[in-house]
């Protein structure tokens, strides 16, 4: 709104005149620059003129837009590229996800996935136009945790603190909801079975356990899922039991 006390007031936008009078409501539809001049009649007749060039400047808004490398974090991979390809800004403002951000056109950042304990990072860009004018795009980072795991080839169960069971060691990567250990002999019998990664082979048989195997080598079976995959592992192998 233009306001201007005095008796008859006339504003001329960009050559349109406005009807007279002291408060004048305009709209600015066109991304443009416009002149505003203001004739000022007193009560004696009495003329004056005003005119500023450019006084209402009307900007775009700009289209703020990123894309990142790589497309998810892992555990060897936490380092991301932002690369900003937002249209009609100039200046920047990145979230990061994690408390960080940054003024950079094209910045790069490191995450601690395992430190945090997160799946995702929401990350958020507000680009601004020369006019101040924000838009703001987002997108979600992932964290999928690679397959680390390790088997032993050798065990003994012979009644001391150490190396008292045999199973598989995760450390991340995988789904402990779904797991499936089973030990054969050399028959090809079920010796044992677990579905918890807790709970390893001890070296004895039988419904109550009670029952101890001989030395020698065993073939193990291990069956699971990787975390946030529909992808399932199938791996074997042998494992030597000493007393």
């Amino acid at each position: 709104m233009l306001h201007v006390p005095s008796d008859i007031c006339t504003f001329t936008i960009n050559g349109t005149t406005v009807l007279p009078g002291s408060n004048v409501n305009y709209t600015f539809n066109d991304v443009e620059c416009y002149d505003i001049n203001l004739e000022v009649v007193s009560q004696y007749g009495c003329i004056n003129n005003l005119t500023e060039n450019d006084y209402i400047c009307v900007g775009e808004y700009p289209i703020a837009d990123f894309t990142i490398d790589p497309e998810e974090l892992s555990s060897f991979k936490k380092e991301a590229s932002f690369t900003n390809e937002s249209i009609g800004a100039v200046t920047y403002e990145w979230s990061f996800g994690d408390g960080v951000l940054s003024n950079l056109i094209n910045p790069n950042h490191i995450y601690s996935p395992e430190q945090d304990q997160i799946s995702s990072y929401n990350i958020e860009l507000i680009a601004y136009s020369e006019f101040d004018c924000p838009d703001t795009a987002y997108r979600l980072l992932p964290f999928v945790a690679d397959l680390i795991y390790y088997i032993p080839n050798t065990f003994t169960p012979d009644g001391n603190d150490y190396n008292q069971t045999f199973k598989p060691v995760f450390y991340s990567g995988y789904d402990p909801q779904d797991y499936n250990l089973q030990i054969f002999n050399r028959w090809g019998e079920v010796i044992f079975e677990s579905n918890n990664t807790s709970i390893g082979w001890d070296g004895t048989y039988g419904v109550s356990g009670n029952k101890s195997v001989q030395e020698g080598v065993y073939i193990w079976k291990v069956e699971f899922k990787k975390e946030k995959s529909k992808d399932r592992m199938k791996v074997s192998g042998h494992v030597n039991l000493i007393r």
